[in-house]
């Protein structure tokens, strides 16, 4: 269920090195009535991206141009961001820290998006 501060289409950070992904999944977050920001596909723009833009939340390549996108996910969870991992290595790959936020297995399927967004009541669980 969306708050009263939830915009109509909420605004979510893609961050993304592969091309074909992240095109896909902006097509998924707009079939799903979002706004995509993004697809941002390299470790310092993303860094820039997580301290200055306005979303609602953000899904975040676990391994972005070879290194891990832990300083991304600071940046979010500092201003309170809700996030979620997406990878083709397994959940058991990020580090203890941050095993506990949601995470995605790639290829994306728009289910998990969509309950990645519900779950953090951006959406609706219809």
């Amino acid at each position: 269920m969306t708050s009263p501060s939830t915009p109509a289409r909420p605004r979510i950070l893609l961050v993304e090195d592969e091309y074909l992904i992240a095109a896909m999944v902006r097509d998924m977050l707009a079939d799903l009535g979002c706004e995509c920001i993004g697809p941002i596909a390299n470790m310092e723009k993303g860094i820039a991206a997580a301290k200055s833009v306005t979303c609602e939340a953000a899904i975040i390549n676990l391994v972005l141009e070879g290194r891990h996108a832990y300083e991304i996910v600071e940046a979010l969870a500092a201003r309170d961001i809700p996030f979620c991992f997406a990878s083709g290595l397994p959940q058991m790959d990020v580090v203890e820290k941050w095993r506990d936020r949601p995470f995605m297995m790639k290829p994306y399927v728009l289910a998990d998006v969509r309950a990645f967004l519900v779950g953090i009541a951006l959406l609706h669980a219809d």
